[in-house]
């Protein structure tokens, strides 16, 4: 006897999203942690830097580079395939914008020829 048909979700669901990180006080999704630690370590570079010309003001440098890094990093946008962030705008820095694409081609307009295509039930040569 056959068994019961399964099918793989995992591709489909975004399963990696719901494995959490716990410590001590905190419960948290485990990229959103690995998001956290990698906008840490240039935020704190960059704050001692901040902070050697503005003084003890810089810990305001370092919530906003925070802050900023984990809405690139982890955030989704809000329209649209709600897409991370930072995947969005590489996708907007490498889109052809004003230009004509065919078949994956950037077609030059001032080289083209242009053609009148006409329906025909024979061959017509010489148009």
């Amino acid at each position: 006897m056959a068994g019961p048909i399964v099918y793989d979700l995992t591709p489909i669901m975004r399963s990696g999203e719901e494995r959490r990180m716990t410590t001590e006080l905190f419960d948290i999704p485990l990229r959103l942690a690995f998001v956290i630690a990698g906008v840490a370590i240039p935020s704190l570079v960059i704050t001692v830097i901040v902070g050697s010309i503005i003084g003890i003001y810089a810990i305001f440098v370092f919530f906003a580079l925070m802050v900023g890094g984990v809405w690139f990093f982890n955030g989704r946008t809000s329209k649209g395939l709600k897409t991370r962030n930072w995947q969005a705008f590489l996708a907007k820095q490498q889109s052809h914008n004003g230009q004509f694409v065919l078949s994956g081609e950037v077609v030059n307009l001032d080289e083209a020829t242009l053609l009148i295509v006409v329906r025909s039930s024979r061959p017509c040569i010489g148009v």
